[in-house]
Protein backbone atom coordinates (compact mmCIF):
# COMPACT_ATOMS: atom_id res chain seq x y z
CA UNK A 1 0.00 0.00 0.00
CA UNK A 2 1.83 3.77 -0.88
CA UNK A 3 -0.58 5.34 1.44
CA UNK A 4 -1.43 8.00 -1.55
CA UNK A 5 2.08 8.43 -2.20
CA UNK A 6 3.27 7.95 -6.22
CA UNK A 7 6.37 9.02 -7.89
CA UNK A 8 6.32 11.32 -11.02
CA UNK A 9 8.69 10.88 -14.00
CA UNK A 10 8.86 14.33 -15.18
CA UNK A 11 10.96 16.32 -18.39
CA UNK A 12 11.30 19.59 -16.10
CA UNK A 13 12.76 20.25 -12.74
CA UNK A 14 10.10 19.81 -10.08
CA UNK A 15 10.96 22.46 -6.91
CA UNK A 16 10.57 20.88 -4.10
CA UNK A 17 9.78 23.87 -2.53
CA UNK A 18 7.10 24.83 -4.44
CA UNK A 19 5.29 21.10 -4.64
CA UNK A 20 5.77 20.85 -0.97
CA UNK A 21 3.53 18.46 1.71
CA UNK A 22 -0.33 19.02 1.42
CA UNK A 23 -0.12 20.96 -1.58
CA UNK A 24 -2.74 20.05 -4.28
CA UNK A 25 -1.43 18.88 -7.31
CA UNK A 26 -3.37 16.98 -10.07
CA UNK A 27 -0.83 15.06 -12.45
CA UNK A 28 -1.74 13.55 -16.23
CA UNK A 29 -0.06 11.11 -17.84
CA UNK A 30 0.71 7.23 -18.18
CA UNK A 31 1.22 4.73 -15.70
CA UNK A 32 4.84 3.59 -16.41
CA UNK A 33 5.18 0.55 -13.40
CA UNK A 34 6.14 1.36 -10.33
CA UNK A 35 9.39 1.84 -8.23
CA UNK A 36 11.09 0.83 -4.98
CA UNK A 37 11.56 3.81 -2.05
CA UNK A 38 12.83 3.69 1.35
CA UNK A 39 10.41 5.15 3.37
CA UNK A 40 11.48 5.25 7.21
CA UNK A 41 13.15 2.03 7.34
CA UNK A 42 10.88 0.58 5.39
CA UNK A 43 10.88 -0.65 1.25
CA UNK A 44 7.84 0.13 -0.37
CA UNK A 45 6.73 0.26 -3.94
CA UNK A 46 4.88 3.01 -5.62
CA UNK A 47 3.18 3.86 -8.60
CA UNK A 48 5.15 5.51 -10.93
CA UNK A 49 3.35 8.02 -13.77
CA UNK A 50 5.37 9.99 -16.94
CA UNK A 51 3.67 13.18 -16.43
CA UNK A 52 2.65 14.81 -19.44
CA UNK A 53 0.76 17.40 -17.25
CA UNK A 54 0.84 19.09 -13.78
CA UNK A 55 -1.18 21.75 -12.42
CA UNK A 56 -0.18 22.78 -9.39
CA UNK A 57 -3.78 24.08 -7.75
CA UNK A 58 -3.41 28.07 -6.18
CA UNK A 59 -4.25 28.24 -2.17
CA UNK A 60 -7.02 30.40 -3.69
CA UNK A 61 -8.82 28.08 -5.89
CA UNK A 62 -9.58 25.58 -3.48
CA UNK A 63 -13.52 24.95 -2.95
CA UNK A 64 -13.45 24.23 0.97
CA UNK A 65 -16.46 22.18 0.38
CA UNK A 66 -17.26 21.77 3.84
CA UNK A 67 -16.58 24.71 6.07
CA UNK A 68 -19.29 26.74 4.31
CA UNK A 69 -21.99 24.95 6.21
CA UNK A 70 -25.58 24.67 5.62
CA UNK A 71 -26.03 27.79 4.17
CA UNK A 72 -24.46 26.93 0.50
CA UNK A 73 -27.17 27.11 -2.72
CA UNK A 74 -25.86 23.41 -3.12
CA UNK A 75 -28.15 22.25 0.03
CA UNK A 76 -30.99 23.31 -1.46
CA UNK A 77 -33.84 20.89 -2.09
CA UNK A 78 -33.71 21.81 -6.15
CA UNK A 79 -30.26 21.94 -6.62
CA UNK A 80 -29.44 19.30 -9.42
CA UNK A 81 -32.58 19.42 -11.05
CA UNK A 82 -33.71 21.02 -14.40
CA UNK A 83 -34.03 24.35 -14.33
CA UNK A 84 -32.22 25.20 -11.39
CA UNK A 85 -31.38 28.91 -11.94
CA UNK A 86 -27.73 28.90 -11.24
CA UNK A 87 -26.73 25.76 -13.34
CA UNK A 88 -29.83 24.29 -15.24
CA UNK A 89 -29.36 20.70 -14.16
CA UNK A 90 -26.72 17.98 -12.81
CA UNK A 91 -24.66 18.40 -9.97
CA UNK A 92 -21.52 19.88 -10.06
CA UNK A 93 -19.37 18.72 -7.06
CA UNK A 94 -18.11 15.90 -4.93
CA UNK A 95 -19.66 12.31 -4.61
CA UNK A 96 -22.08 13.26 -6.67
CA UNK A 97 -25.48 13.43 -4.27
Amino acid sequence: ASEGRFVIKSPEFLDPAVYAKDKEVTIVGLLAGDIERTIGKRVVRLPLITATAIHLWPASERDDFYRRGFGDYRFSPYFGYPGYPFYGGGYYGPYGW
